[in-house]
């Protein structure tokens, strides 16, 4: 077999090896982006207008913390579980082994994910951000994950031996930081719960992890893979990567103790928390310089993919250098009270985070299945309102949040009547969620369009999943017969 041939086969064997776990992991990735979506505008809803909330069962608390744990366990890990997957056997050129056991593990996540929902709604709610659901579901999805995990990482393995690159470095660095995350989390939060401040401690640490170790080096990896990909150019500065990387590693962890300010805790967590939190700006910088490649901007029109990239590159940097603004004590002062730091975090879950997966999603499918993106419209209309939809939503929390902390900073000015001043800044952001959930629906409308488009495709497609072998040469001559 020559060099060439080795060159173009090698990928559609690695393809194939990953259709299964990957797809299963997408699809449910999916259907939890929406349905947390609608849970987001249902609390919106709720708390706007009270008769919403029908029964005990649907309150504004457990709406939005649905919404929540399906975003962030539902959506965000079991979309970055599926693109790291892709992503390492891609680039190491390691065909994924253990499918069939990833595939298992996935569906105990949604089993776990669906367990913290019920539980939640059923009034089992823990009360710590971003470990919303009770404990049952918290052990499910550790022994979801550990069986995800220990397979991809065993697959890994396998590959060419060559240097990693820097979308592996990422990748893997989340991978085994989320394990330590989510069982720590159990076991002093759960299972022997730690005693006053140490949870209040603890749960801060938490969640910050979850949102800069687990999930922002998943997406940063993801671009660092998506953007030389799609434009055609390496990374402008390696060595600012090398930078960035040991910065938020060391720094994210951190991180946590920045919420604390002003809270029953001892002064040196909350000065490291404030430290740690402000120079964050450096690693954010480093990073995003290299997110920003030179003379590729034109490369955009007409590629959701790179467009949904380069939006999600923006949100890292607005939102990384926010946080280290709302790290300082003169800033944290006014503002850590008010709707500034969910907007942060909104920005963060679906602008950095959930766009920088879709664009992903629009690379990987096709490649798996075999179709094109042959609906421009639809991929028009899905960047379109995905952009809208969030941008309202984040100007609606952030500059309410920003007046909401000055007016309070007043000492004559009443609670109720600084509250009675957010009803518009809390109907935009609504609104602006549901203008996102029509996006997304558009995308996975494009989805099922294609598919209804390319029947043949589907057909083979269902029989690779079967027998795996010859699948590619099959669902490629389905989908070129149909294009004909």
């Amino acid at each position: 077999m020559s060099a060439a041939t080795t060159r173009i086969t090698r990928p559609d064997a690695v393809d194939v090896s990953c259709r299964l776990p990957v797809l299963k992991l997408m699809l449910g990735a999916l259907a939890w982006l929406l349905l947390g979506l609608v849970f987001a505008v249902a609390a919106g809803l709720a708390f706007q207008q009270p008769r919403f909330a029908l029964c005990e069962y649907i309150t504004p608390g457990k709406l939005a913390a649905v919404a929540r744990t399906a975003l962030v366990y539902g959506f965000a890990s079991q979309a970055g579980l599926a693109v790291a997957i892709w992503v390492l056997a891609r680039v190491g050129e390691a065909p994924v082994k253990t499918g069939l056991a990833i595939a298992a593990g996935g569906v105990f996540w949604n089993i776990g994910v669906t367990a913290g929902v019920v539980g939640i709604l059923w009034g089992e709610q823990s009360g710590i951000p971003y470990f919303d659901f009770p404990s049952y579901a918290g052990g499910i999805l550790l022994a979801a994950y550990a069986l995800m995990g220990v397979s991809t990482l065993s697959s890994f393995g396998t590959g060419v031996r060559r240097p990693l690159q820097w979308s592996q470095w990422f990748i893997l660095a989340a991978m085994l930081w989320f394990p330590w995350l989510l069982s720590t989390a159990q076991i002093f939060l759960v299972w022997f719960p730690v005693r006053g401040v140490l949870q209040a401690v603890i749960g801060g640490w938490y969640a910050q992890g979850l949102l800069w170790g687990w999930l922002t080096p998943l997406t940063l990896g993801t671009l660092f893979y998506l953007l030389p990909e799609l434009t055609g150019k390496p990374l402008p500065r390696r060595s600012f990567a090398v930078l960035g990387f040991w910065g938020l590693l060391l720094l994210a962890g951190w991180n946590g103790a920045g919420p604390l300010i002003g809270g029953p805790v001892p002064a040196w967590i909350a000065s490291i928390g404030v430290v740690a939190g402000t120079l964050l700006f450096l690693p954010v910088v480093l990073v995003s310089l290299n997110l920003f490649i030179r003379d590729s901007f034109g490369l955009c029109l007409g590629q959701p993919a790179l467009q949904l990239a380069r939006l999600s590159a923006i949100c890292f940097t607005v939102g990384g250098v926010s946080t280290a603004f709302t790290s300082l004590r003169c800033a944290n002062r006014v503002l850590h009270f008010t709707l500034f730091p969910l907007a942060l975090n909104e920005l963060w879950i679906l602008g950095f985070v959930g766009l920088g997966l879709l664009a992903a999603f629009y690379v990987i499918l096709p490649r798996l299945i075999g179709f094109a993106w042959n609906q421009t419209l639809l991929a028009f209309t899905h960047v379109g309102l995905s952009v809208v939809g969030l941008g309202l939503t984040f100007l609606a929390y952030a500059v309410g949040g920003w007046i909401q902390g000055h007016q309070l900073d007043g000492t004559s000015n009443s609670l109720v009547a600084v509250n009675a001043g957010l009803a518009k800044f809390f109907a935009l952001h609504t609104l602006g969620l549901a203008v996102f959930l029509l996006g997304q629906l558009a995308f996975v409308g494009h989805i099922a369009c294609v598919s209804i488009r390319n029947i043949p495709m589907v057909k083979a497609f269902v029989l690779s999943l079967m027998t795996p072998d010859g699948a590619v040469n099959a669902g490629m001559a389905a989908s070129n017969s149909a294009t004909k």
